[in-house]
C-alpha cells in the first residue's frame, strides 16, 4: 500500500501491520477521527494505522476463536462504525474492533445479496451496495436507536429551570424529549422537545423541587433510553422597591404616579395608605397591569404601557376616603 500527499508527492509504501505483513490489500477508508482502516484480504482482517499511517492494530480473527471474516470485498466507514462486505452479508464493527451485528444473506429478493462487490455511504445514516450476481445497487438505511444522554444538570433561576446535559456528536439525532415529573422514580410526563442540548422551563412554581430525564430521538422517530433523574428547584422573584413615587394633589383629586417595572413576573401593584395619626398601612387599592375599574377600589385606575410611561391612580374628589386628606397623606406601594 503506498501513501501520497493531496498534490500527488509519494510518501512512503505500507507492507505490514500491528501483527505481521500484508498479503492482499483490498480496499482502504479514512473514518470522521483520521484512523485509516485497510482491508487484507488475504489474511481476512482489518488493519488500522493512525493518520501518520502509524500501525495501531488489527481485528477480525480472534486469537484462538472462529473467524469473523471470510471473504471479505469491501469496506466503509461511519462516524462510529465500520461496515465489512463479506460472503454475501454485511458484518458490523465498532470503531475499536468490537463484532457488533451482521445483516442481508444471500440471495435475490430485497435485502438480499449475490456477489456483492462495493458499498459507499450516501448519507449519514444511508448506504448503496452494488452486486455483481444481481446487476443492482440496493440502498440501505440504519435505523440507530440513540443511548442515554449523559451529564444532564438542573439549575435554578428565576421562576424557571435550566437543563443542560452532553451533545451528542452523532449525525443521526434529531432531537430530544424532556420529561418532567414531581417524584423521582414515577410519573414522568414530556413537556418539550429541544433541537439543542439544552432546555428553559420557564414558569415554573419557585421553591417547590420537580425532576427531569432527557431522552435522544432519531430523524426515523426512534427514541432512545432515558437519562437518570436529576431535579431542580426554581427560584422565587423578590419585587424591589418601586422608584420614583410621587403624590401630588390638586383640589379635583390625587394623583400617584411611580417609575414602572418589568411585569414579566407579576401580577399587579398594592396601594397602601395610612393618615398622619396612625403608624399602620392599610392596604386600599390594588392596581392590575392593564386599564380596568373595580369597585372595590376607591376611585378610578389607570395605568398606560408599562414600557411608555408611569402608572397612575387618580381619586375623584367625590370619591377620596375620609383618611386621605391632601396634606396628612402618606403612601407605600408595593408588588404582588
Amino acid at each position: 500500500m503506498q501513501a501520497f500527499s493531496n498534490d500527488g508527492v509519494f510518501l512512503k509504501e505500507i507492507r505490514s501491520d500491528a501483527s505481521g505483513k500484508l498479503e492482499d490489500p483490498a480496499a482502504v477508508v479514512l473514518d470522521s477521527q483520521d484512523v485509516i482502516y485497510v482491508l487484507d484480504k488475504g489474511r481476512s482482517v482489518i488493519s488500522t494505522y493512525s493518520a501518520k499511517v502509524e500501525p495501531l492494530g488489527v481485528f477480525g480473527k480472534p486469537a484462538g476463536g472462529d473467524e469473523i471474516l471470510t471473504k471479505p470485498v469491501a469496506l466503509m466507514a461511519t462516524r462510529d462504525e465500520l461496515f465489512v462486505l463479506d460472503s454475501g452479508q454485511v458484518k458490523v464493527f465498532s470503531r475499536k474492533g468490537q463484532y457488533v451485528r451482521s445483516f442481508a444473506t444471500s440471495g435475490n429478493d430485497l435485502g438480499e445479496l449475490d456477489e456483492p462487490l462495493a458499498i459507499t455511504a450516501t448519507g449519514d445514516t444511508t448506504f448503496a451496495i452494488s452486486e455483481r450476481g444481481n446487476k443492482r445497487v440496493q440502498t440501505f438505511s440504519t435505523l440507530y436507536k440513540p443511548s442515554a444522554p449523559s451529564q444532564l444538570a438542573a439549575q435554578g433561576a428565576v421562576h424557571t429551570i435550566e437543563l443542560r446535559w452532553a451533545a451528542s456528536a452523532l449525525p443521526y439525532i434529531k432531537q430530544y424529549r424532556i420529561y418532567r415529573s414531581q417524584t423521582e422514580n414515577s410519573g414522568f410526563v414530556q413537556v418539550a422537545a429541544s433541537n439543542t442540548n439544552q432546555y428553559l422551563d420557564t414558569g415554573m412554581e419557585a421553591e417547590k423541587k420537580f425532576f427531569y430525564r432527557v431522552a435522544g430521538e432519531t430523524h426515523y422517530g426512534y427514541v432512545g433510553p432515558k437519562s437518570e433523574p436529576v431535579y431542580g428547584s426554581a427560584k422565587k422573584y423578590v419585587p424591589p422597591p418601586l422608584e420614583d413615587v410621587k403624590v401630588e394633589s390638586s383640589q379635583a383629586q390625587l394623583k400617584i404616579t411611580w417609575k414602572p417595572v418589568d411585569q414579566q413576573y407579576f401580577s399587579a401593584y398594592l396601594i397602601y395608605q395610612k393618615d398622619g395619626e396612625t403608624d399602620v398601612y392599610k392596604r386600599q387599592v390594588h392596581i392590575f397591569r392593564c386599564h380596568r375599574s373595580t369597585a372595590n377600589t376607591a376611585g378610578r385606575i389607570g395605568c398606560g404601557h408599562p414600557l411608555l410611561r408611569s402608572q397612575r391612580l387618580e381619586f375623584d374628589s367625590e370619591h377620596i376616603p375620609e383618611t386621605l386628606g391632601a396634606i396628612t397623606l402618606l403612601t407605600r406601594i408595593e408588588r404582588l
